[in-house]
């Protein structure tokens, strides 16, 4: 009797053994779980089953790139074949010319457009941009657009005459110079005659501090803050597919907030280069059938700044920035 009560027990225990292994196999698969997620520029959904986190560890080693947890725009490609680093950028101080543009097709339309014309993916990337500027929007009345990309400085001056509004996309202009990394902005911000200069020791601290030295970290924002009175007054994500074309870059672009926008864009050193860089979007935007924003159909920011900021649209309006429609 002692030896079946104890076989008994035995069997009762690996029975309970094994489904608490088949339970724990089936939350790691989840074959049947549904989510949805935005793709295309649209924001149609379609359904994908959940990755356990072996399954997405097994994955993010496969593509050799880091799992993002965002939507993407399908690329039609393996996901290895797209460089797991982001596009490049523009130098420290550049010129960038860029136009706005509306794509009546989604996002899939458009990438098979470009590779037909002999375009080729570059890579996805998702970026969270916060814009800075005084309450009585000391910077951006005069079109200059002080902002950080994913923690990093960026400034973004007009050239020429700042109430200029000619070739400007949806309001926004599309010509201008962009300046990058913290003592840099630092540095332009303290040359400028557009705000009060700040104090000496800060653009010193920030040039004399390197790359990855947590103790620089913030001292720009700090000196914004306590000696100028700036601080954020606008901030979304975007999910961005790049294509290159022509030598021109097609960035497919979809904000946290839903709206999409196409901008096609390429990066000079010289004010004498901007007509020929001008002439070289125009004739990119024909061949994948872009249409030009209309006025009040602006680009992330200015729809943005309508849809939430309407005292900064006000001011803007009333300087002459962005059209009144």
């Amino acid at each position: 009797w002692k030896h079946k009560n104890k076989s008994g027990a035995m069997a009762d225990l690996v029975r309970q053994t094994a489904f608490l292994s088949l339970v724990l196999l089936a939350r790691s698969s989840a074959p049947t779980t549904r989510v949805f997620r935005r793709s295309g520029l649209q924001g149609t959904y379609c359904r994908r089953p959940v990755l356990g986190r072996l399954q997405k560890q097994q994955r993010r080693r496969q593509q050799q790139q880091p799992y993002l947890g965002l939507p993407m725009m399908s690329t039609g490609v393996p996901a290895s074949a797209v460089p797991p680093s982001s596009p490049p950028r523009a130098s420290s101080s550049s010129i960038e010319v860029e136009r706005k543009f509306e794509f009546s097709g989604d996002a899939d339309e458009l990438r098979s457009r470009c590779l037909t014309l002999g375009g080729r993916l570059q890579g996805q990337i998702t970026f969270t941009d916060t814009y800075w500027d005084t309450d009585d929007c000391l910077l951006t009345t005069k079109d200059i657009w002080l902002r950080t990309r994913d923690g990093e400085w960026e400034l973004k001056l007009p050239i020429g005459d700042p109430t200029d509004r000619t070739g400007a996309s949806g309001g926004e202009r599309s010509v201008f110079r962009e300046i990058e990394g913290e003592a840099a902005v630092a540095a332009a911000l303290e040359a400028s005659d557009f705000i009060p200069a700040l104090e000496n020791k800060a653009t010193a601290e920030i040039s004399a501090s390197q790359p990855g030295d947590s103790s620089s970290a913030g001292l720009l924002e700090n000196h914004l803050r306590s000696s100028v009175g700036m601080s954020p007054f606008a901030s979304f994500a975007t999910d961005r597919t790049r294509f290159e074309l022509d030598g021109c870059a097609i960035d497919a672009d979809l904000a946290s907030f839903g709206h999409s926008v196409v901008e096609v864009e390429l990066i000079v050193s010289k004010a004498s280069e901007v007509p020929a860089a001008e002439d070289a979007i125009d004739q990119v935007a024909a061949r994948l059938g872009l249409k030009p924003l209309t006025p009040g159909t602006g680009g992330k920011l200015e729809t943005y700044l309508r849809r939430f900021c309407p005292n900064v649209v006000q001011k803007l309006v009333e300087a002459g920035v962005l059209p009144n429609v």
